[in-house]
């Protein structure tokens, strides 16, 4: 901060004076400051109208340094005011070891190629040079990683493994091509999820930019269960569909309405689906049948071959006896199952009371047995 200010004062220069005619001193007989006394000393002697005295620039800037020699007088606060022995006076000063010393400083601190501050700042750029080439091995590496899908890490990242993983390995590759050897902390796992979220950041980005005010709808065709099997996503067909039917229910007046009331139904892929819980599943395509099949009939007509070719097959499979039966079927065997499979999960469940239940459900469908 210090430098800093100096360097504005040497920029600027020592004051001079613009006056033509110059008071008079007591001290020397009456005499007064003259501007030829500028000429030796250009790049230190300032004169100050309202002290009427000459001071040293350079003095100045430095004063709290180093300790004075005894004859910078011009640096402390009265100034040269002996005009009678002005010469002697300047030429003594400049002669002085301690003038010669703040002289110095000043012209190395104005010399770019001696300022710190110059050398710190090509360090920085010599760093910030290398620095974003590596940032930008880094990222390119990444964004190999995330086109062809594949994992950034490996088992065993060690310096003397003998393959420390995709990501490692390309910017090792890299880097020889770009000329850096010292390539610590880019390859970090914080790092490499930094990347891969500045590059989600920068892709939801432009989609924002594209679509702008506009309305846009996202349709998920596929989706994989558990076992890794492709099936069919009809949830937002399905949702479109139930509100089309349900005001045409409303309309019609077939349907209440009210709080809590024509709640909305989805079905369950059968990922989502556990031991006991395929009743709701069942539940949900028996009341959700003809949506189904009319959401089956619109994909026929709307989407591509190979999702038509799937959407046929299941309309034909939803058509036969042999599926109507099974569903119905199982929905009344689970009905009657469903009260004892959510007894028998609670912590707090009492034992005689579970027997009861037992004891209730093959009653009820020992009699599901015999009406049939």
């Amino acid at each position: 901060m210090q430098d800093s200010m100096r360097r504005t004062f040497l920029i600027k220069g020592p004051h001079r004076s613009n006056m033509t005619i110059y008071s008079t001193s007591d001290m020397g007989g009456k005499r007064k400051f003259k501007p030829e006394w500028y000429a030796p000393y250009l790049e230190w002697m300032e004169y100050s109208e309202h002290d009427d005295a000459v001071f040293c620039l350079p003095c100045y800037l430095f004063k709290d340094v180093t300790k004075y020699d005894g004859d910078s007088f011009v640096g402390r606060g009265n100034g040269l005011k002996d005009w009678n022995h002005s010469t002697e006076g300047l030429n003594r000063h400049a002669s002085s070891d301690c003038h010669k010393l703040f002289i110095t400083k000043c012209r190395n601190l104005m010399s770019e190629k001696q300022s710190i501050y110059t050398s710190l700042r090509k360090q920085n750029e010599i760093v910030d040079s290398e620095y974003t080439i590596k940032l930008k091995i880094s990222f390119l590496a990444a964004r190999l990683l995330m086109q062809g899908g594949q994992a950034f890490q490996d088992h065993d990242e060690k310096e003397d493994s003998s393959y420390q993983g995709h990501f490692i390995e390309y910017v090792k590759e890299l880097r020889i091509s770009y000329g850096i050897k010292d390539f610590r902390g880019m390859t970090f796992g914080q790092v490499q999820k930094e990347l891969c979220c500045a590059s989600a950041f920068l892709v939801t980005s432009k989609i924002v930019k594209d679509i702008g005010n506009d309305f846009f709808a996202i349709l998920n065709d596929e989706s994989g269960d558990c076992a890794g099997k492709e099936q069919m996503a009809l949830q937002e067909f399905l949702q479109e569909a139930q509100l089309v039917h349900l005001v045409e229910l409303i309309e019609e007046g077939l349907v209440e309405t009210g709080g809590g009331l024509n709640q909305e139904s989805s079905l369950l892929r059968a990922g989502e689906t556990r031991w006991g819980s395929h009743y709701k599943a069942l539940t949900s395509i028996s009341t959700l049948f003809s949506l189904v099949l009319s959401v089956l009939h619109q994909i026929c007509e709307d989407v591509s071959c190979k999702v038509q070719g799937e959407a046929k097959t299941l309309l034909t499979l939803l058509h036969t006896f042999d599926f109507i039966f099974m569903l119905s079927l199982m929905v009344d065997v689970l009905d009657v199952t469903h009260d004892l499979n959510m007894a028998l999960q609670r912590c707090d469940q009492d034992l005689l009371n579970a027997l009861n239940l037992v004891r209730i459900t093959k009653l009820r469908l020992q009699r599901m047995r015999d009406d049939c």
